[in-house]
């Protein structure tokens, strides 16, 4: 196997879950050339792998071009973990041997619509990525990033609780009232949280901080450098089901999620890295959806709301006590 192609265009999350496959991939092929097409704003998270030869960056506006590119480089082998028709496009008229990750969406919706799981017994998605390549098994190790650490205004050895309360869905958010709760819970305890986001979270965080003072607000428009060098000064990160989630995982901090609208099954929990999974299961409408909805298809957002605050504090120090 000469050169091998992987196409993965987004987000941060499912870009991170990539990483255990490039490293099975560059021991099982040490002399290949392995490169890896993805969106310009997520090319950092794998630019720095050691078990990449090339990021190519992926322009909606140029993809017809970016097509011919790849026919041209001849690759051996394509593995398509986006598996969708933007992806299927750039792979159109190659010769490579094609390998795309079963995505499962019928059994998604099964479980959304009619809550028959046809999900269970599949491993998480990391691992799904490895196996849609015939040949490769997992090697037992979790997520990387690998990055050049930035200034954070944080110091060594603070009691800093990493906090993060956005999300693209509202379904998917624990709650702007539980953090600020949550907060107060930890500074009351000694600890100092600290809030990271990007800049769409950055009004969220700012309440927050205001409501609870005493917290630190990191969240804004900041390279994901950032968020991962605050991390590391971090005991553990209170997340939502997001791409920071996984974020934290990549810099091995343990982690407490909140599943809402989102279950376990869809496979994106936290890989190989200390966790607490935080989830109402005694309802019925779980999940009403595999990616999250702008509003509570019931009206009452039990799934999150009846998750509560000192509940998680609860979990947080057991995470460090672990």
């Amino acid at each position: 196997m000469k050169s091998i192609l992987i196409v993965r265009l987004s987000s941060l999350g499912d870009v991170l879950l990539t990483t255990p496959l490039l490293r099975v991939l560059r021991k099982k092929y040490p002399a290949a050339q392995v490169d890896f097409i993805v969106k310009p704003e997520y090319a950092s998270l794998v630019s720095g792998s050691p078990h990449l030869n090339r990021v190519i960056h992926f322009i909606k506006e140029t993809a017809g071009e970016l097509n011919q590119q790849v026919i041209a480089a001849g690759y051996d082998m394509i593995i398509d973990l986006q598996n969708n028709p933007r992806s299927r496009r750039l792979t159109t008229g190659t010769f490579a041997q094609i390998f795309r990750f079963p995505k499962h969406s019928i059994k998604k919706w099964m479980l959304v619509n009619f809550k028959i799981n046809k999900l269970d017994g599949l491993p998480p998605i990391p691992e799904r990525y490895i196996s849609s390549v015939p040949g490769l098994e997992p090697d037992g190790l979790g997520l990387e990033f690998h990055f050049t650490r930035v200034a954070v205004p944080l110091e060594k050895g603070g009691r800093y609780i990493a906090v993060c309360p956005g999300s693209k869905h509202f379904t998917k958010m624990w709650g702007e009232d539980h953090f600020i709760e949550l907060n107060k819970l930890l500074l009351n305890d000694g600890f100092t949280p600290i809030l990271l986001g990007g800049k769409d979270d950055a009004a969220l965080c700012s309440r927050i901080a205001s409501a609870a003072p005493g917290t630190v607000n990191l969240a804004g428009d900041h390279p994901i450098e950032f968020a991962a060098t605050a991390l590391t000064f971090c005991l553990a990160s209170v997340c939502n089901d997001s791409g920071l989630m996984h974020l934290s995982c990549s810099v091995q901090v343990p982690v407490l999620v909140f599943f809402g609208s989102t279950v376990r099954h869809f496979g994106f929990i936290p890989y190989k890295n200390r966790s607490v999974i935080m989830e109402n299961n005694s309802l019925g409408c779980r999940p009403c959806s595999h990616i999250g909805r702008s509003s509570c298809p019931k009206g009452h957002f039990l799934c999150m709301t009846e998750l509560k605050p000192a509940d998680a504090l609860k979990h947080v120090k057991e995470l460090l006590e672990n």
